[in-house]
């Protein structure tokens, strides 16, 4: 006891099972060192993983060589999150602990909270949508939301597609649900192509109201179909749909965080003699206040190029203490109006980097507190920094909270990446920035959008110095930089400065920078 295998030397090498041919004199040494155990624990749905060996998916433990190091990674089950660490780790991130002793490690997993389907697909008159096609760019559909009109006693919203087919929905505390369809030329019978249109009865409820992730929804009713010049019929239609966890979703339009929702069904039935079946296979990604950004149905994927609707307003959970958020949104925030609650927040900062107020020297910070009944403007004068009052697209700062609350951002079109590069709409500086921006990029993406990205193969440009982002929880930094990452040495960096690893940052998917957040950037 206490004590493990470190590994083979002579006739056998390595820490597995040594097996060996006695067809001659053989020697083999076992090399035992002094162990500490791991005891690792799950709560929720989700795995724990060292460095991509899969250690535990429940209760499990593990022997390491005394006062060894290990960085241990989470990674949520489908329609999970990962919501944190406890033991002899805290926050989010990855975990790295020194087994000088016995630890215990427990991983945090929550299910993903229900999605409200009505503000990820707002049906309402006027709204419209325009897609090309993701083989070739060109404008191929264009879907538009008419006037309701009733069908089986429900005011169903008519979805016009340019094709002249329409589809009829409804998305309300009902849930979404398809209660008929029109399809000009789209059913075949015997040698010809037909239009038709059916009702569905009950409707085709696709998910209810608040979804859930990774849950089946299975549907099935009556159809009744209208063939003109062939007459009515009554078909049946079955079906299911499940909803896939939420993705970055790249169109012209910008990226988007959308949710997946597959859906699958079948209309069938006999006509004039013929057996007639009609399979319907479709994947749309919806995202908040915009609505369909992508669709893959029948080998083509659409892809998002021009709407009337805008981003939904983000919300931010602050943890008490320092908070880095972003402004990744093109509409200016109102520091007052959105932290202007005296029991919630302590103070607010922006780094500024630059500017012209007489009498201050830059770079310097810009200031507000609630607690002051000038909002600071005294206090901030006196140290030299700016008044802030207003923290403008683009643009990260700081919040110092009281306690634990969550605060609406503002909406609007994304900062698009590219505006930060030289010649952009703000171009960053030498130096330090600190920055949002609504494209969900990488660090990666961060670097090679300030620069010319590298041919496949090239190393990484070294556009920025380092990249860095706050984790609240544990008040530990993310760290990235292109030349330790060129040079193989940045998980070796990271461990040795305890700092994460920005692959895991709580992103849906991990390793993103969403509007939200703030981070840093050190341009050479």
């Amino acid at each position: 006891p206490g004590y493990m295998l470190a590994g083979w030397s002579g006739d056998c090498t390595g820490t597995a099972s040594c097996s060996l041919t006695m067809s001659g004199g053989r020697e083999v040494t076992a090399t035992f060192v002094q162990a500490a155990q791991l005891n690792l624990h799950i709560t929720g749905s989700g795995q724990i993983i060292d460095r991509g060996d899969l250690l535990c998916f429940g209760e499990c433990n593990r022997n390491y060589p005394l006062n060894s190091s290990v960085v241990l990674d989470a990674t949520p089950a489908a329609g999970s999150r990962f919501i944190g660490w406890s033991g002899a780790c805290s926050g989010g991130g990855n975990c790295r602990v020194t087994l000088d002793q016995v630890r215990d490690v427990t991983a945090h997993f929550a299910e993903l909270p229900p999605v409200t389907l009505s503000s990820h697909f707002p049906l309402a008159t006027g709204n419209y949508w325009q897609f090309v096609n993701q083989s070739n760019n060109a404008v191929t559909a264009s879907v538009s939301v008419q006037s309701p009109v009733s069908l089986n006693g429900n005011q169903a919203f008519p979805l016009q597609h340019n094709d002249g087919s329409i589809v009829y929905f409804t998305n309300d505390a009902n849930g979404l649900r398809i209660h008929g369809q029109y399809v000009p030329n789209g059913v075949q019978v015997g040698n010809s192509s037909y239009t038709y249109s059916v009702v569905f009865d009950p409707p085709m409820l696709l998910q209810p109201a608040s979804a859930k992730f990774a849950t089946v929804q299975s549907f099935s009713g009556n159809a009744q179909v209208s063939v003109p010049g062939l007459g009515n019929y009554l078909f049946s239609y079955s079906g299911s749909s499940n909803l896939l966890p939420p993705s970055l979703i790249s169109t012209p339009k910008g990226n988007f965080m959308a949710v997946g929702l597959n859906y699958q069904y079948t209309i069938a039935g006999v006509a004039q003699g013929y057996y007639i079946s009609v399979p319907v296979n479709a994947t749309d990604w919806l995202s908040a206040g915009i609505g369909l950004v992508q669709e893959s149905l029948a080998g083509t994927t659409l892809l998002l190029s021009q709407t009337n609707l805008s981003p939904q307003s983000p919300s931010q959970s602050l943890v008490s203490g320092w908070n880095l958020l972003g402004n990744g949104n093109e509409t200016a925030l109102d520091v007052a109006t959105v932290f202007g609650d005296a029991t919630q927040v302590q103070s607010v900062w922006k780094w500024v980097s630059s500017g012209s107020s007489a009498g201050l020297s830059y770079p310097t910070w810009a200031f507000y507190t609630p607690l002051q009944a000038d909002g600071g403007k005294a206090y901030a004068a006196g140290k030299g920094y700016e008044a802030l009052t207003s923290i403008a697209g683009g643009e990260g700062f700081w919040v110092n909270a009281k306690q634990a609350y969550t605060a609406t951002l503002p909406g609007g079109t994304g900062v698009a990446l590219g505006s930060f590069k030289a010649g952009g709409k703000r171009p960053l500086k030498k130096g330090w920035s600190l920055i949002a921006t609504g494209d969900y990029p990488s660090p990666l993406s961060v670097n090679n959008s300030l620069g010319t990205p590298p041919n496949p193969g090239d190393p990484l440009p070294t556009n920025l110095t380092s990249l860095w982002t706050w984790e609240p929880g544990s008040g530990r930094w993310y760290f990235w930089s292109p030349l330790l990452y060129n040079n193989g040495s940045l998980t070796t960096y990271l461990d040795g400065k305890n700092y994460l690893d920005v692959s895991t940052l709580p992103s849906a998917p991990a390793g993103l920078l969403t509007p939200g957040t703030g981070f840093w950037v050190n341009l050479p």
